[in-house]
């Protein structure tokens, strides 16, 4: 039965006889099972076997050299990574879990780059989709989660293009269990698994316990995860559409350029606030799994909606799956978190560029004339001579931005550009003495200085240019 499973999963997603696919192996008796599955099926895809070393467990290491013995043996490729948890003695299981799932597809992901697969192939089985329903239903999941897990998604924490697929979620784990044995297959057994801390071994026993008992019926749940399913396409397709209403495009600044790629889009607030409650929702939760967050229960999505869409408050942050969610009046958009700029005295030699934590400053030397008008090319002699200064903006700081025009504080542009207050210690200012020469995200000041202009055409000026870090760019 599994050998038949896995074909028809490959026939189904339209796996090709000249694909690679990484097989994950824990050397549990259920991968175990779809190690030799996929040994078993006739020649056609190539099969890499690859586990993930957690350092969770004294024999994790004896795990591996299982693992790598079990692959040689049926004549398959093995990679393998060894992850070390941060702070394990203090951490608590339900942050080891999702430390551990997290790093664990993290580290599939990269192996599956390394050996050019575009498929990564897990043992989920029917139970396994049981207790994912009844964890994500206990957190107050929409339909979305109650529709479990699929047989083919994008796999969790990795570049796009990258696709898991599950081929024995229509088995039960008797059923692999029985198979396992009639083939005399080895594995081993991990003692996490009866750990009643950790939530999954939780919810297994109690479901195992109705399962026995006649309460729970597996057939039958499965076929109501089934409708699940159907009606989650329906809402995702919905979801979808919503958040794409309710995105902002918004195109780079002028301090960007081809560097700064194509439209940036973050939600607006003021979009939600039209889409009835339960439409919200799902938007919102369509948003956050393109984000690569975990889904919020239901009392964290409430507390999202309260601080992001319906407080009064200009600026809210949520935190979120290890991200920290910012709005700034109407925008709403993971916060990206750039060092502020540290004061920094120095002279231009001809450098072409200069790096700050939040992205980078360009002296490009131009002609004067259609490129590079002299009101804004500086003289490169001129500059040599100056004692620069990168800071960052003050409240006073007047800007003029074009020829004739009234000089603006800093402060005022700021606000009128929407650049959050969190943010604006980290975009760049440069000075000659007291002279402001540049300040981002606007781009070059006028010099007072008629010196510090090239006065003839086509002589070489230099003109600065701002190409902000990616992660912020939609906020400016």
């Amino acid at each position: 039965m599994p050998v038949q499973a896995l074909r028809l999963c490959l026939s189904q997603m339209g796996v090709g006889a000249d694909a690679t696919l990484l097989l994950a192996c824990s050397g549990g008796r259920d991968s175990q099972v779809l190690m030799h599955a996929a040994a078993a099926l006739p020649p056609g895809p190539r099969f890499v076997v690859a586990h993930v070393q957690h350092g969770l467990q004294p024999g994790a290491d004896d795990w591996l050299a299982f693992c790598a013995a079990e692959a040689a043996a049926l004549g398959l490729d093995f990679r393998f990574r060894r992850l070390r948890p941060p702070g394990l003695p203090g951490r608590q299981p339900a942050g080891l879990e999702a430390w551990a799932r997290e790093w664990r597809y993290r580290a599939l992901a990269e192996m599956a780059l390394e050996v050019g697969a575009q498929v990564v192939l897990t043992a989920h089985h029917a139970n396994d989709q049981l207790e994912t329903v009844e964890i994500r239903r206990r957190r107050g999941t929409g339909i979305l989660g109650l529709g479990g897990m699929r047989a083919r998604a994008p796999m969790p924490h990795a570049p796009a293009g990258l696709w898991l697929l599950r081929p024995f979620l229509n088995i039960s784990r008797a059923e692999l269990q029985g198979w396992a044995q009639a083939q005399g297959l080895r594995w081993v057994d991990d003692p996490s698994n009866q750990d009643l801390r950790f939530t999954r071994n939780r919810v297994r026993s109690q479901l195992d316990a109705r399962l026995a008992s006649g309460e729970q019926s597996l057939p039958a749940e499965l076929a109501a995860i089934g409708l699940f399913q159907q009606a989650a396409d329906e809402l995702q397709r919905q979801a979808e559409q919503d958040l794409a209403a309710c995105s902002l495009h918004l195109l780079p600044t002028a301090a960007g350029d081809e560097e700064a790629g194509g439209a940036a889009a973050v939600l607006s607030r003021a979009a939600l606030l039209k889409l009835p409650a339960e439409r919200r929702a799902e938007a919102l939760r369509c948003w956050l799994r393109g984000q690569g967050c975990r889904m919020p229960s239901q009392a964290k999505l409430a507390e999202l909606e309260r601080q992001m869409v319906f407080a009064a408050a200009a600026q809210a942050t949520v935190r979120h799956d290890g991200r920290v969610l910012l709005r700034y009046r109407d925008r709403i958009a993971p916060m990206p978190t750039p060092a502020p700029i540290v004061p920094l005295h120095f002279r231009w030699n001809g450098e072409l560029l200069l790096d700050v934590p939040a992205g980078r400053l360009y002296f490009d030397c131009h002609p004067v004339g259609h490129d590079a008008p002299a009101a804004w090319a500086l003289a490169p002699d001129w500059l040599r001579e100056q004692r620069l200064w990168l800071d960052q903006g003050r409240g006073r700081d007047r800007l003029r931005e074009r020829p004739g025009a009234h000089s603006r504080s800093w402060k005022n542009r700021m606000q009128e550009q929407g650049v959050p207050p969190s943010l604006r210690s980290s975009l760049p200012v440069l000075r000659a003495g007291d002279a402001l020469l540049f300040a981002a995200p606007f781009g070059m000041m006028l010099p007072a200085d008629s010196a510090a202009r090239v006065q003839q055409p086509d002589h070489p000026g230099i003109v600065l240019r701002w190409v902000a870090r990616e992660d912020i760019r939609s906020w400016l």
